[in-house]
């Protein structure tokens, strides 16, 4: 039931505030309950951060860290998007009624021997990223933090980016998809590495790159993709795919996916953009 209630939370495009919100209220593991299964013993938390902001709260659910939202908020988001399998509104609905306690909330007496340390995020892949980068050359890639939103505009902005001079641009962040319907397959990585080819489709040489950390992006078996002119040149129905959300299909068909499977851990998404030797006239 909770995988079930997730699974058609993201197709609707949750953020994972809102994901979380949901998840905390139906997994009495999340939003503090392992931190009072600690019955007040000190403890400290390595936390690898997949939320923007790292906040503890949010990450994980934040098993030992106090609880912020509410069982109504909870049944705001269920609301907001029109899902949630009937155990699971029940549950909630059981809670908003006071018929099941709140988590305890972050300055609960019981969570307070608790320490948590962040050791990596989203900024590590990222600055990884640039590292990398600049060892091969490239000094003063561009680089933007915290990004969200929906995925298209993502990738479009990537584009602006090379477009108006960048060498090279990296970005980090958590964005969604909204709208999926029907068949249509992808991630979000995937349709922002597809916008991105797209915005750029009238210039060459270009590179645009996009993974999910996890090895995992969206509801498929692909951790992201890599794009150049001549893939998207096999699609050329490439745009109304992404107009439908269809964007696995579509780089499936450009030879673009990169499937590396599950990683292990997850410090949401990277979407790197090269501007190749006599490419991109600006």
């Amino acid at each position: 039931d909770l995988t079930e209630t997730s699974d058609s939370l993201m197709r609707a495009g949750a953020t994972i505030d809102e994901l979380n919100t949901v998840r905390k209220h139906l997994d009495t593991t999340k939003g503090g309950g392992l931190g009072l299964a600690c019955r007040g013993r000190r403890a400290r938390i390595g936390v690898v951060s997949d939320v923007i902001g790292d906040r503890l709260d949010i990450v994980s659910s934040g098993p030992f860290f106090g609880d912020r939202s509410t069982f109504a908020e909870a049944t705001g988001v269920l609301d907001r998007y029109g899902v949630g399998n009937a155990p699971a509104r029940a549950a909630i609905a059981a809670g908003a009624a006071g018929d099941r306690p709140e988590n305890p909330r972050p300055n609960d007496p019981r969570l307070q021997p608790l320490r948590h340390e962040v050791l990596a995020s989203n900024r590590t892949a990222v600055q990884a990223a640039a590292d990398a980068l600049r060892q091969e050359g490239i000094d003063r890639p561009l680089v933007r933090f915290d990004q969200q939103g929906e995925a298209r505009g993502w990738g479009e902005r990537l584009a602006a980016d090379l477009r108006s001079g960048a060498e090279a641009v990296v970005l980090g962040g958590e964005s969604v998809v909204s709208g999926i319907t029907g068949d249509a397959s992808g991630g979000p990585v995937q349709e922002a590495v597809l916008a991105a080819g797209l915005a750029l489709r009238d210039l060459g040489g270009w590179l645009v790159v996009g993974l999910a950390t996890d090895g995992i992006d969206g509801p498929t078996d692909a951790a992201g993709a890599a794009l150049d002119a001549e893939r998207l040149d096999r699609v050329p129905d490439a745009a109304g795919l992404l107009a439908r959300h269809d964007s696995y299909r579509a780089l499936e068909r450009a030879g673009a996916l990169v499937r590396k499977g599950p990683t292990g851990t997850n410090v949401n998404d990277v979407l790197v953009g090269l501007c190749l030797p006599g490419g991109i006239a600006r």
